[in-house]
């Protein structure tokens, strides 16, 4: 009877954000088959209808939401409807996974593409976080896992409001770490560098929002699309897998540490930007992303340089 007893432990709940793709989606299904019960949210119903019916399919413990993470009322709702679930007793887990990354040299976006950026990333992540913290508190142990990237320790051209949302990130989660522990709420932050997703492609059909034509750097843009965005993205990825499997350790652990690196090539990348003296990571990074020439002003410069309209279909 001691022995039931003991199985009979309740499993932990851990709210995903962003679930309907990429690191999320694995993370869903990942914990999912290991009889952890999952809140898999994401803005793509279609692609949550799939996902339940998969769960239901396989008797997992999963429950698909719709959740928009600049929508405050379907954050509300979301964090409601997992009280509820949870039977009042809250969420163990929430992993803040949503986020998207936008293209494009800083000279040519706009300050709606700037905003929607850290809209997706940072205040739809905090906000997240804000409401179901009343959840985390209830219980000592609990834990914020927050999806960041290796970007946002090392920003490169051409990726740089992404690395620079993704700095935000990391500031945040180290402060929410000191603030959460009083009350034994651990946070954790997760670098991925590059997964093989379908980040990459989304990342590139972005592009379509900057007029490159009127850009100061239209001939790199050129560049990189004759040469260098598929060898980009064609570089050794890790799974979304490996990513799930390092949030599967981190929720086990009861100490877990306050970052992690996955895969290996994100950390020997890293690694190699901290040992290399600062003019050769310049030389290395100007001439990776075609900046090592001198340019030309464009002929002309009164157009804008964002198609604004394409913005919000994104």
């Amino acid at each position: 009877m001691l022995v039931i007893l003991l199985n009979a432990k309740r499993l932990e709940w851990v709210f995903i954000t962003g679930a309907t793709r990429g690191i999320g989606r694995s993370t869903a299904e990942y914990l999912s088959k290991r009889g952890y019960s999952v809140i898999a949210t994401g803005r793509n119903v279609d692609a949550l209808k799939e996902l339940q019916k998969l769960a239901n399919k396989n008797g997992w413990n999963l429950h698909a939401m719709k959740m928009d993470v600049t929508n405050g009322n379907d954050i509300a709702e979301a964090s409601q409807k997992t009280f509820e679930l949870t039977k009042g007793e809250g969420i163990d887990v929430l992993v803040n996974n949503a986020g998207y990354g936008q293209p494009g040299f800083l000279l040519d976006l706009s300050p709606k593409i700037l905003k929607k950026q850290f809209d997706v990333n940072v205040f739809g992540l905090l906000e997240v976080t804000k409401s179901l913290a009343p959840q985390l508190l209830l219980k000592r142990g609990r834990k914020v896992i927050n999806i960041s990237s290796v970007l946002g320790k090392v920003p490169i051209p051409w990726m740089g409001i992404y690395s620079a949302s993704k700095f935000a990130v990391e500031a945040i989660s180290e402060v929410l770490r000191y603030e959460l522990h009083p009350f034994g709420v651990k946070v954790i932050i997760i670098e991925p560098g590059a997964i093989a997703t379908s980040f990459q492609k989304e990342t590139i059909g972005l592009m379509k929002i900057i007029n490159r034509e009127t850009s100061p750097y239209a001939p790199v843009y050129q560049w990189l699309e004759e040469t260098r965005y598929k060898s980009l993205y064609a570089l050794p990825s890790g799974s979304p897998t490996a990513v799930a499997k390092i949030i599967h350790k981190v929720i086990k652990k009861k100490n877990p540490k306050h970052r992690y690196v996955v895969p290996l090539q994100a950390r020997i990348f890293l690694a190699l930007n901290r040992i290399l003296p600062k003019w050769l990571v310049d030389y290395i990074t100007r001439r990776t992303f075609h900046l090592h020439e001198p340019l030309s002003p464009p002929r002309q410069q009164d157009q804008k340089n964002t198609n604004e309209d394409e913005i919000d279909k994104n």
